[in-house]
């Protein structure tokens, strides 16, 4: 069911439930990293936006060296897996690919005000998020099929699973590459409290995400040596930038409260509709349950010059709390505002490396855990001013009476303090509490 998708990112069932250390910039708050835990890795708990990025950050890649990277030569394999009717003939969409991508059927009212919003401040409509310029506000389009999540196991494992060369191993976790000769030849992993060792024919992918990849390596002896030999493990290579670089989108919600109740929630009032949402939605896969709730969104420039858009501010027509659980009662809406190109950086590291068992050496019981996240953003001197202009944006789209007429934005109410949903510069209160 799509519209989950908050316990889909929050349950430690499906998460990882990772989350950085401790930020002394941030009065001690730990960040959450969501990760999925089951197969799909996280296309099997995310949002389910299809939004590939401005074109001009792949030609980046490209300019710094990083061949075959460009918009360019990575097109043609988002063509190859996509499916999508909305655009027939666009040279932008493929058609016939694993991966369904669709628009949100019966939108929320409420995006239509935030679009009228956006068009009074002379922000223009983008068509397509995914053509030649993706800038602009619009409805956002997702990948779901049929009122039902499509993800990397949906759409490419299981029309695949009756291969006779494809075996898929569940509740096995993997405790590093086996490295011989200065390649690698297998894995080492762990099912139960058994240990086994995978051996490669040909060659061995790691897959493992933005978070699993580097742990990966650090596990397996690949990264700074000085480090990983006071944790033990013998260093087959050192590369001490497997870990660093980390960054990730800044993000500052602003979450009003409103009496009106078109917008997704629970009171007596939309009980009758919540009924017949269920009913549609348990009978046709139709209905507010079969949208990821992130319908609409603006991508923007905080300041003039930029030769891309750097923030996306996304409309949630639902209320919402900071946590998932308990669910809040009544109705509202979100304005996410996120920064889409930090500055900051921060490392991953291991904390801690525990032994579970033998497989042919000492190394090969070496267990990965879950481990705490050294993720330490440390502010850029250049950051602070790039994340304020567009905030006092965001603001403004919900302080315009004279544009906007629903009484569910005009009677909207704060859910945290009003000194915080002031913004501008007061906005450093929301990041540090």
């Amino acid at each position: 069911m799509p519209a989950l998708v908050g316990a889909a990112l929050t349950l430690k069932k499906y998460s990882w439930g990772l989350e950085t250390v401790p930020q002394a910039d941030l009065n001690g708050r730990r960040i959450p990293i969501p990760r999925g835990r089951v197969l799909g890795g996280s296309s099997s708990v995310n949002g389910m936006v299809y939004y590939r990025g401005h074109p001009k950050d792949y030609d980046d890649w490209a300019a710094e060296g990083n061949s075959g990277w460009s918009h360019a030569d990575v097109l043609p394999y988002f063509l190859r897996s996509e499916d999508n009717a909305q655009y027939p003939g666009s040279a932008w969409h493929g058609h016939k690919g694993p991966m369904v991508v669709s628009d949100i059927k019966n939108p929320n009212p409420l995006n239509g005000v935030f679009a009228d919003a956006m068009n009074s401040l002379q922000f223009r409509h983008c068509d397509d998020f995914n053509g030649p310029a993706p800038e602009g506000y619009g409805l956002r389009q997702g990948a779901i099929r049929n009122g039902r999540r499509v993800s990397g196991v949906t759409a490419f494992l299981k029309p695949a699973s009756s291969r006779p060369n494809l075996t898929v191993m569940t509740e096995a976790s993997v405790s590093r590459v086996v490295i011989e000769n200065g390649r690698a030849s297998g894995v080492d992993i762990v099912v139960g409290n058994q240990a086994r060792r995978i051996e490669a024919r040909r060659e061995v992918i790691l897959s493992g995400g933005a978070v699993g990849s580097p742990q990966m390596l650090l596990l397996s002896g690949i990264g700074d040596g000085a480090a990983l030999q006071k944790l033990g493990i013998a260093v087959q290579h050192h590369l001490p930038a497997v870990g660093e670089n980390y960054h990730d989108h800044v993000a500052a919600n602003v979450q009003m409260w409103t009496k009106d109740p078109q917008s997704y929630g629970i009171s007596l009032k939309a009980f009758p509709r919540g009924v017949w949402n269920v009913l549609q939605y348990l009978l046709a896969r139709q209905g507010p349950f079969a949208s990821n709730v992130f319908e609409s969104h603006a991508i923007l420039r905080s300041t003039d010059g930029l030769d891309r858009p750097d923030i996306q501010v996304v409309f949630q027509p639902a209320r919402r709390n900071q946590n998932a659980f308990p669910l809040p009662i009544g109705h509202g809406f979100v304005l996410s505002v996120v920064l889409l190109h930090p500055k900051s950086r921060g490392r991953l590291t291991l904390a801690w490396v525990i032994a579970c068992g033998q497989a042919g050496d000492a190394q090969a019981g070496l267990h990965e855990r879950i481990q705490p996240v050294g993720g330490h953003r440390r502010p850029h001197p250049g950051q602070g001013p790039a994340h304020q202009p567009q905030m006092q944006r965001a603001d403004d789209v919900l302080v315009l009476p004279g544009h906007l007429t629903e009484r569910a934005l005009a009677q909207a109410q704060p859910v945290l303090p009003a000194a915080v949903v002031g913004l501008h510069l007061r906005c450093e209160a929301q990041f540090l509490h």
